[in-house]
């Protein structure tokens, strides 16, 4: 992952001569690495520059790149819930489809069919409550206070699938309203942090005595070389915004 600070990664993308994919990175840059692969014909380098904050603000600074061939990917976090502003729907953004593109993968990856028995039945149980938690996030976040969702499922759930105590008292989840659940339960694949579901998954795909044992890793790395309909999305955005010079 790159040490560059912003005005370092602008100096280097205005002296290279290679067409430049800028993301964020972190533990999930292998995931990028293969949507690299899957334009390497287009010649462009990817340079990951840490959280999706820096991504953003070198976006807005993006005129002192003009001429050059740049795209951004940028999750959508919580502009899943409505569609990004309006500042970033530009030609050379190319955005995840669900709230993370850990969430694409598990879309694509269709992880939830390697449920069986009575991990089908947990797994929903737990569900449920994460999106009443999820939801209660959603309208905090809508009110314009502030949200908080970067959270394991253990840090919410209680292995019997109950809401924690502090975290009821702390953010008043039965509080949520019944069409935000709704919504968030419709589409939880979408809109739940991809980190935050796929821990949830895994209660049940990684438990002791399972016959087959997984992990985040894997199931990411696998699905990711699957090269499934939203990654193929994602790499055509990415494609597409490389097509024409930047401009401010």
């Amino acid at each position: 992952m790159s040490s560059l600070s912003v005005d370092e990664v602008i100096g280097t993308v205005r002296r290279s001569s290679l067409p430049t994919v800028i993301t964020e990175g972190k533990d999930d840059y292998f995931i990028y690495r293969r949507v690299e692969a899957m334009v390497s014909d287009s010649g462009a380098s990817f340079l990951p520059v840490g959280g999706r904050g820096t991504v953003i603000e070198i976006f807005r600074r993006r005129a002192e790149m003009a001429g050059g061939k740049v795209a951004f990917i940028i999750d959508l976090d919580m502009w899943a819930l409505s569609g990004p502003p309006e500042e970033f729907v530009s030609p050379w953004v190319a955005t995840t489809f669900g709230y993370s593109i850990e969430n694409d993968l598990y879309i694509d990856g269709e992880f939830e069919r390697l449920l069986h028995g009575e991990e089908v039945r947990r797994f929903k149980r737990d569900l449920s409550q994460l999106c009443n938690w999820f939801a209660r996030e959603v309208d905090i976040y809508n009110q314009g206070q502030p949200h908080l969702v970067d959270r394991h499922v253990d840090r919410i759930l209680d292995r019997g699938g109950n809401i924690l105590a502090d975290i009821e008292a702390d953010r008043l989840v039965s509080t949520r309203s019944a069409t935000t659940y709704e919504k968030v339960c419709a589409s939880y694949q979408q809109l739940i942090r991809g980190k935050t579901l796929l821990s949830l998954l895994l209660r049940q795909l990684s438990y002791q005595g399972r016959g087959a044992r997984h992990n985040d890793r894997s199931l990411m790395e696998v699905a990711a070389i699957a090269d499934g309909a939203l990654m193929r999305a994602l790499a055509g955005r990415v494609r597409q915004a490389l097509a024409e010079p930047m401009v401010p």
